[in-house]
């Protein structure tokens, strides 16, 4: 039987309670210079040419602002947004808006070129959402202080205080940014690279939790005028039974028309409800559907986290013959998901890296690694670092049976660096040298020598992978279309998969060779395996990059062979390197 749907888009952020249309202006940011000097210009439409800026009446939403040579120009955004924009700078404002009974400051900027300084301060009870929009990035804010540095082809964020989301704009890749952390993202460069993050974060005293904000509904029943009734009651309700702060309908139609995207709220596709996420700040969205089937009626509830792309929590109810009744229903749905939400993500201070304090051990897998000697390297001549080969002994160890995915990750640390969204058993990325360092240490284990990795993967084998002398797409996450060894063309599936999704090698460990690639505790010489030790190596002594291992899923076949090696600043956040951990004697902590 023909079913019927109704579509009801929900979207959680901090925001103010419910208030009407007539308690609810939307106006124009106010704004001030506040100190210039040298030579400040803007683009004229009418004129088509650049005229000097005499007075903020010039500037309007889309305006273009130019600074040349030794110039400097400060601008204030009442009440809480401060900007300074550097010499040889080009910006544009797209909006500024307050919506002073809701308490939400919403301002859109675009750098297309120079540097600026922003500083957006906490004000108690509002919302503040800034997005900042380069050539190569898209970074949203709420309370920080930031410097941004805008080329043609790569954007450079340093955050002085706060955190800021940042998205690549050629490739489907998201992080954080934390306080005291520099970003780097290239245009045409599938990573964003992060470096000297803090490892004293402050702790978060008083994170607020997510809150309900509603979009339009769609409805193909016709007739049907109760879309935005239905939308306002499990608002009201999920306001109630929470710590949220709700924006209503109103609210955010409101903030997407400021940005000429209005007709998103009639969408419902994956893409769509990414875009509205950016747009105004979200987090968590929770979508909702009622649908007719003879004379029942179902209501259901879905509630997604966007940044991860994982689903929280369905939920589904009936009622016959009278749709009114699902308001009845309402209720105690709306209260399953706030259990949902204070479990998934729940309000919590975040401990310091040096705290030993409220560290959860995460669930672990971990194999024995029995003694033996190991012909460490490789003969090719194109692989001068790994020449010449040499027999190392290895004592036994433990190391653990996966890659570290992101959950255990974040069970550890409270946070999930990675640079790919979802999928919570695929391994965590984007981490740095130390930070994975750390992660082992709080377990009681440390990164494996670069020796002691060679030898866990080869399991014995002395061949160009621990399966053979070949590699294809269906042994390995890797591009496949450059396999190993004569073997057919595969697929090439662009990012991490959960671990263990391929065969393990004889000593029962997986992922060995490809989909992240794993950092180890060695210094990286080229040179080091003409004097390495023949017991139990450790690499040199210092350096400037550190060891990686095992290749990734960007990487062809070739990079994945068991003697090859590569080298990392291991400053650097990057989105194709993960770790896995090993223990001297599992007994001990």
């Amino acid at each position: 039987m023909k079913s019927k749907f109704i579509y009801i888009l929900f979207l959680l952020m901090m925001v103010q309670p419910r208030v009407t249309n007539a308690q609810k202006p939307v106006k124009n940011q106010q704004f001030a210079v506040t100190s210039k000097k040298g030579i400040t210009e803007f683009w004229s439409k009418e004129k088509k040419a650049w005229e000097p800026l005499k007075n903020l009446n010039d500037v309007k939403t889309s305006t273009t602002i130019a600074t040349r040579d030794n110039s400097e120009l400060q601008i204030t955004f009442e009440p809480a947004i401060y900007l300074t924009l550097k010499e040889n700078s080009l910006f544009q404002l797209n909006n500024h808006l307050v919506q002073n009974n809701s308490k939400i400051i919403r301002m859109s900027i675009s750098l297309q070129k120079g540097n600026a300084d922003i500083r957006i301060q906490s004000l108690s009870g509002y919302t503040l959402l800034l997005t900042v929009e380069t050539p190569s990035a898209v970074f949203t804010a709420g309370d920080a202080d930031a410097e941004f540095s805008a080329g043609d082809n790569s954007t450079i964020l340093q955050v002085y205080r706060g955190n800021i989301h940042t998205k690549h704009t050629g490739f489907d890749l998201q992080s954080v940014v934390f306080e005291g952390s520099r970003a780097k993202i290239q245009i045409n460069h599938p990573s964003i690279e992060i470096t000297g993050a803090s490892e004293e974060k402050p702790a978060e005293q008083h994170r607020r939790g997510p809150s309900i904000a509603i979009l339009s509904i769609h409805s193909q029943i016709k007739n049907d005028k109760n879309t935005d009734a239905i939308s306002n009651v499990v608002a009201e309700n999920y306001q109630k039974k929470s710590n949220a702060r709700v924006l209503y309908l109103d609210d955010i139609r409101e903030l997407l028309k400021s940005e000429k995207g209005e007709s998103l709220l009639n969408c419902f596709t994956d893409s769509c409800i990414t875009k509205i996420s950016t747009m105004v700040g979200v987090d968590v969205v929770i979508l909702g559907s009622i649908g007719q089937v003879g004379q029942k009626y179902l209501f259901s509830l879905k509630m997604i986290d966007v940044l991860r792309d994982k689903t929280l929590q369905r939920l589904t109810t009936s009622v016959d013959s009278n749709p009114g009744l699902i308001v009845d229903k309402i209720p105690e749905m709306v209260g399953e998901l706030v259990q949902t939400q204070k479990s998934s993500l729940p309000d919590k201070v975040t401990p310091k890296p040096s705290d030993s304090t409220g560290i959860r051990k995460t669930s672990e897998e971990i194999i024995w690694i029995p003694p033996g000697t190991l012909q460490m390297g490789m003969k090719d001549p194109e692989d001068f670092d790994a020449i010449p080969v040499h027999n190392v002994s290895i004592r036994g160890f433990y190391i653990d049976k996966y890659e570290v995915t992101k959950e255990a990750y974040e069970q550890v640390t409270g946070n999930n660096p990675s640079a790919f969204r979802g999928c919570n058993s695929c391994p965590v990325d984007n981490v740095t040298w130390q930070e994975a360092q750390d992660y082992c240490q709080k377990l009681g284990k440390r990164l494996p020598t670069e020796a002691e990795w060679e030898y866990a993967c080869r399991a014995g084998t002395a061949s160009y992978f621990h399966y053979g002398n070949t590699l294809s797409s269906e042994q390995a996450n890797f591009d496949g279309t450059n396999p190993f060894g004569g073997v057919p063309k595969g697929v090439f599936k662009g990012k991490p998969v959960p671990v263990g999704t391929y065969k393990p090698n004889d000593w029962g460990l997986y992922d060995m060779h490809g989909n992240i690639a794993e950092w180890c505790s060695d210094w990286y010489n080229a040179a080091y395996y003409g004097n390495s030790d023949e017991k139990d190596p450790k690499g040199p002594t210092e350096g400037t990059l550190k060891v990686v291992r095992g290749g990734s899923w960007n990487n062809t076949a070739q990079a994945l062979r068991s003697g090859k090696r590569a080298a990392y600043n291991p400053t650097l956040r990057v989105n194709s390197i993960g770790f896995r951990c090993v223990k001297d004697d599992y007994g001990k902590k």
